[in-house]
């Protein structure tokens, strides 16, 4: 019988809790996003310099905006929260919590990390290599409208993999990992080079033992059939 979504969930976190005393002396390796993630609520009626009415769902949200077609219309954000994002971070900081050794590499600030992953830097070691995209997420009680700026993703390339961590430091950190994780392929356009690079100028070198490797495409409806049929031979290599 197939198990319900809380039934996994639940499941899911009794073997993490019994797994927990044993991820001390694993290490993982996580890469390659990373983004500043601003939490906005739209004003609907200001009611004064501190108080408003939000818009309270994306349905009312899209009839402001088709009435304002032919014509030009304002609306008030109000950043609520600014933390960090994209699904490496988000990825790496939960097996950091969880007191696996983790280290992240990113675009988390360059060339200084940017302050919303200063408590993830508690927890895991950082290595930036560019600046982080940006997500502005329109909040409402029904969903998300998520609009991301991403021109810094097309700085997480191979060639600023090497000049910012190194090739002998970058196969030293696979090679000593139990864990390598590869996420958002849909949003990094050098993604897909940089596996290819990897398979054929580091892995060879790296010293075999039981390792996993986690990668996840993302939402990959914008990206174009040739794109994915790239990526899925890589990972079948």
């Amino acid at each position: 019988m197939a198990l319900t979504r809380q039934q996994i969930c639940e499941l899911t976190g009794r073997k993490l809790k019994d797994a927990a005393p044993t991820l001390g002396a694993m290490k993982s390796l996580v890469g390659l996003d990373g983004f500043v993630d601003n939490i906005i609520a739209v004003v609907d009626k200001r009611q004064d310099a501190d108080h408003y009415d939000p818009v309270t769902s994306i349905d009312a949200m899209g009839r402001k905006i088709l009435s304002a077609s032919g014509q030009s219309s304002n609306y008030e954000l109000v950043v609520k929260q600014q933390k960090l994002g994209g699904n490496g971070p988000i990825m790496a900081n939960a097996l950091a919590s969880f007191g696996m050794d983790v280290t992240y590499i990113g675009n988390l600030g360059y060339p200084a990390v940017h302050p919303v992953f200063e408590e993830f830097g508690k927890r895991a070691k950082l290595i930036t290599i560019a600046d982080p995209g940006t997500t502005d997420a329109l909040e409402f009680e029904d969903g998300k409208l998520m609009f991301g700026k991403h021109q810094s993703l097309a700085d997480v390339t191979w060639d600023n993999l090497l000049t910012r961590v190194g090739r002998e430091p970058l196969k030293a950190l696979i090679g000593e990992s139990h864990l390598v994780g590869m996420v958002n392929w849909t949003m990094l356009p050098h993604m897909s080079r940089i596996w290819a690079k990897l398979l054929d100028e580091v892995i060879p070198n790296v010293e075999r033992h039981q390792r996993k490797l986690f990668v996840d495409l993302a939402d990959p409806e914008k990206r174009t059939h040739d794109d994915i049929l790239e990526a899925l031979k890589l990972l079948t290599r």
